[in-house]
């Protein structure tokens, strides 16, 4: 507000001033403004004026007394509040008298007020902000109010918690969106009877089955193992509650209580946000819930569009990340603008531990997706094409994955709010409620817009290994211990990203090398060499996964899913993009502009993968007849390559070298050739027809593609990774090494010894290092690992002893291999357990003597060894 002095037209005072229906209701929310920082500002006293700095709490533990720290907090946030309750008024009584002052009817007192109209508004919305930050702070010292009175949330006060929650969380009417006019798909009448069924006693056994026993317990008191263990005692009631739901289409309220257990997010957490409210729900209500649950899934597919990919059997979350990269690959190489906008943010959702709570969210989710497309429908909005060598491709608007949705436009603010061009990404990004981002970002936990081949979309990984390996490295862990960390933890670390992308030879090595530093020590010498490590146990290895290996077994699951997937979005997506093969089964090899995606990488992997699979003809017109596996042990121009050579068409399918006699059914063989055969093409053509005949096609059905590697003819990424990993077979003696029920560390120390790797006196000095060639437990040999295990004199005298006790003879082979392999299940499958144990545990008790007479100077008597031995062998065999 300004004030000029100097003299004024009466003209502009008019221009300038303000409607008396104006003026009076800014005055009226002035005063209204004024009023209720003046109540505001009495609770700030009062709120002060309840506790006391060291008060006690309401709650008989101690514990829950708030300490200074409260205090110090409950003074700040009582200042600041009174600070800004009083610069609002302050400034809403200034203009107040400003508003009064320029629609004075005294003409000197207007002539004399010049008011700025702009700084006018800028105060009204300065007062209205500083009352709003009074009531934030306000309601922030409440909170410290009731944890001085009633006991500190992190205690577990439950009159605390539910007076703070009453305060924070508060429920508002907002607008909601109409879903009239919105076509979604509908179940048939069959589908629907199916749905309204009766409630079977399988389904219900089969619901209580499939929920885990080991759950925290709901408000009734009884966790699913009981009822897993109870069934025949409380199988009539529960079948009476879903009787009576049946019936009545409702059930008791108390079934569906919910207790809401606060997890702390961190640690010494004292506010009410940072807790996670997690729900238990009781045991009868979760039985019904699964079971409806489980209705739901049967029909989820034909109800929820394809642009949701949670939660649906048969569409997965990387479906929408390969969709995502695909548009936005395209979108970049054409240079046109566009948005993604990853902007929508759920603020209610339904019960954390509900199974029905999943199914209904996509129900919602649904007609949001609607809103999308009908507004794409329309032409308000055009979402990105993954357009391809054809100029043509699938457009896609919005994907959604739970409560995360992405859109994709062009960026253009009319197909936001059709109001008026903005040439601004400020202003768009503004009008989408989102930040202004750049590629690459993230989506879903990937890279999007990312370069697949660049190490640096790897960084996240690496990070995450490193993490792990920071708090492992602080413990003590056995060479066992290390094992089993790197098969569970650091070996599926990857799995996500290359479940997708291709991991290049640099990131592999790295990630490798991590491996093997934290296997065998960073400093320590690798006994074994990766490549034996990651053989498979049968083949002497210790099963941990070849990460390039892994990588293409994974991708070929796409490879499989493109051929009998035909109707998902994704493939669509793809095939447009890149084409197809003929008949279907894969797309065409990306080349040149459009062939830069994440797909590309993804489809080299089809020469190999193709060599695994073969076709079950009904139709027989997406096969092949000559080049198509699909009868015998290969493709039939292998098989038979004579009469391949003179087929007069070698690019036949199976449907065209089929033909109906007359008006049967059944179909016989039409196989043309361009001459007779010669007679000693005769033997040759006999057997070519005796094939044929035997594989008649029988059924026309649609064609079918079949994995060869499993019984059940469906692609398994174990069976393809095994597939790759195969090598000659070579005999080791993996079960006696593994299957004992030694400790890890001990199978692991066998396992060196079976490849002839420990550090003994020969291997150290073929390593460079100056060692005596003697044995220092019989002090006449040189110390090899078959001479230390097995042929030693000490080592004589334990095999001695554990020969005597089982009542055997037996002469010890020359390897340890050997003796392994003729050591296992001597006695039969069911009475060999101490057996077994027995080898593994007598050569770690001689190579523990080995090294304490080796680095700390001390030896045990035959005696004390003898002792030492079947003490081990006793505990080990009752563990």
């Amino acid at each position: 507000m300004s004030m000029d002095e100097s003299p004024k037209d009466y003209s502009r005072v008019t221009s300038t001033s303000i409607t008396e229906t104006t003026t009076s209701v800014h005055v009226t929310a002035l005063d209204g403004l004024v009023n209720v920082n003046s109540l505001f500002t009495i609770a700030v006293f009062v709120g002060l004026s309840l506790t006391t700095p060291n008060q006690r709490s309401l709650e008989p533990n101690t514990a829950c007394d708030a300490g200074i720290d409260v205090a110090r907090k409950l003074l700040v946030f009582e200042v600041v509040s009174f600070s800004f309750f009083l610069f609002s008024s302050l400034v809403a009584q200034g203009l107040k008298l400003a508003i009064n002052l320029l629609n004075s009817k005294d003409v000197d007192e207007a002539f004399r007020a010049h008011i700025n109209l702009k700084v006018l508004r800028l105060g009204m919305m300065g007062s209205a902000i500083g009352s709003v930050m009074g009531c934030l702070f306000l309601m922030l010292s409440m909170v410290n109010v009731i944890q001085i009175r009633l006991g500190m949330l992190s205690c577990g006060s439950k009159s605390a918690v539910h007076a703070v929650a009453a305060l924070l969380i508060l429920e508002s009417e907002e607008w909601r969106p109409f879903v009239e006019g919105l076509e979604f798909d509908q179940l048939d009448g069959l589908e629907r009877g199916w749905l309204e069924r009766r409630f079977e006693q399988e389904e219900i056994l089969l619901a209580v089955n499939e929920l885990a026993g080991d759950k925290a317990l709901g408000p009734d008191g009884f966790s699913m193992a009981f009822f897993h263990h109870c069934w025949r005692v409380v199988e009539r009631d529960v079948l009476a509650v879903f009787e009576e739901f049946f019936q009545h289409s409702k059930f008791e309220r108390s079934l569906n209580a919910t207790f809401i257990a606060l997890i702390p997010k961190k640690i010494n957490a004292s506010n009410i946000r940072d807790f996670r409210p997690i729900s238990l729900v009781g045991s009868l209500y979760k039985i019904l819930s699964k079971v409806l649950a489980n209705c739901m899934k049967r029909v989820l597919d034909q109800l929820i569009s394809e642009s949701q990919n949670s939660f649906v059997g048969g569409r997965q979350i990387l479906d929408s990340v390969l969709i995502a990269n695909e548009c936005v690959d395209s979108r970049v190489k054409s240079k046109i603008p566009g948005v993604i906008s990853d902007f929508f943010g759920s603020t209610r959702g339904l019960r954390q531990g509900d199974p029905l709570s999943r199914m209904l969210f996509l129900v919602m989710m649904e007609v949001l997706s609607r809103m999308m497309k009908r507004v794409e429908g329309v032409g308000l909005i055009r979402g990105f094409q993954a357009i391809g060598r054809r100029g043509v491709g699938e457009c896609v608007s919005h994907l959604l994955f739970a409560d995360d949705t992405i859109l994709f436009c062009d960026a253009d603010v009319e197909q936001i709010l059709h109001v008026r061009e903005v040439n601004n990404i400020h202003a768009l990004a503004e009008i989408l409620g989102c930040r202004i981002g750049s590629l690459p970002m993230t989506y879903l936990g990937m890279p999007l817009g990312a370069a697949h081949k660049s190490p640096s979309i790897w960084n996240p990984i690496l990070e995450k290994i490193s993490r792990k390996l920071a708090g492992w490295k602080k413990l003590y862990l056995s060479k066992g211990g290390r094992l089993t960390l790197i098969k569970s933890t650091l070996s599926n670390l990857p799995t996500y990203f290359l479940s997708l992308f291709t991991i290049s030879s640099h990131v592999t090595n790295k990630i490798e090398k991590i491996q093997r530093d934290f296997l065998w020590g960073e400093s320590k010498l690798h006994l074994v060499g990766w490549d034996m490590v990651c053989a498979p146990k049968v083949n002497g290895g210790l099963g941990i996964r070849k990460l390039s290996t892994f990588n293409k077994a994974l991708l070929g699951k796409w490879l499989w899913r493109f051929g009998v997937e035909e109707t998902r979005l994704w493939r669509r997506v793809v095939a447009l993009k890149f084409g197809e093969e003929w008949g279907g089964w894969s797309s065409k090899l990306g080349r040149g502009v459009h062939g830069c995606g994440l797909w590309r990488s993804i489809r080299k992997g089809w020469e190999v993968f193709s060599k695994h699979i073969r076709f079950e003809v009904g139709v027989g017109d997406r096969v092949k007849l000559w080049t198509d596996h699909w009868c015998g042990d290969s493709p039939l121009h292998l098989s038979f390559p004579v009469v391949y050579g003179i087929a007069s068409n070698r690019e036949a399918s199976v449907a065209s070298s089929l033909e109906r006699l007359g008006t049967e059914a059944r179909r016989s063989w039409k196989v043309l050739l361009l001459w007779n055969p010669n007679d000693w093409e005769t033997g040759v053509v006999d057997d070519f027809l005796q094939i044929m005949g035997s594989n008649l096609p029988q059924s026309e059905q649609g064609d079918r593609m079949v994995w060869k590697l499993t019984k059940k003819g469906v692609f398994d990424i174990r069976s393809f990774y095994n597939k790759l990993r195969s090598s000659l077979p070579i005999t080791f003696p993996w079960k006696g090494i593994w299957k004992a029920k030694a400790p890890t560390h001990v199978s692991f120390f066998v396992w060196i010894a079976a490849w002839e790797k420990i550090l003994t006196g020969d291997i150290l000095r073929y390593r460079g290092f100056d060692f005596v060639d003697w044995c220092i437990l019989c002090r006449c040999n040189g110390e090899s690992v078959n001479h230390l295990l097995l042929h030693c004199d000490k080592a004589y005298l334990l095999w001695s002893m554990v020969f005597k006790s089982f009542g055997i003879s037996w002469v010890l082979p020359r390897s340890v291999v050997d003796m392994l392999l003729g050591w296992w299940s001597w006695f039969g499958k069911h009475s060999s357990g101490v057996w077994n144990l027995a080898s593994l545990c007598l050569m770690r008790c001689i190579w523990r003597e080995r090294n304490w007479r080796t680095f700390e100077d001390r030896d045990k008597s035959d005696d004390q060894l003898l002792a030492y031995f079947s003490g081990s062998l006793f505990d080990w065999s009752r563990a």
